[in-house]
């Protein structure tokens, strides 16, 4: 693939949950998260969390707090995970973490 055509990186990930108190204990107390700011989009509140210290894109979730949605189903097209990175040195450690 010509460089000037190759995917280089993908944008942030956006969940919507019906309430961010729950998701946001997760992120920031079990992921070592941290909710760098928040913004108003389509009339819903978005929460950003971000991993490590380097900003960029690639580093952030994004949290649409959406309360009248009904619950997730998979089916054709749908997301049923996110994969965050680590490295293989603190694998052991983040499967205890979350054990």
């Amino acid at each position: 693939v010509p460089e000037d055509r190759q995917i280089r990186g993908l944008g942030p990930s956006t969940l919507s949950v019906p309430k961010l108190e729950r998701t946001d204990r997760i992120f920031r107390e079990l992921l070592n998260l941290r909710a760098v700011r928040s913004y108003e989009a389509g009339g819903r509140e978005v929460q950003v969390y971000q991993a490590g210290e380097e900003p960029g894109a690639a580093r952030e979730l994004h949290v649409a707090v959406e309360p009248g949605l009904p619950f997730a189903r998979q089916g054709a097209g749908a997301v049923h995970h996110l994969a965050l990175r680590t490295t293989a040195a603190d694998y052991d450690a983040w499967a205890r973490r979350l054990a």
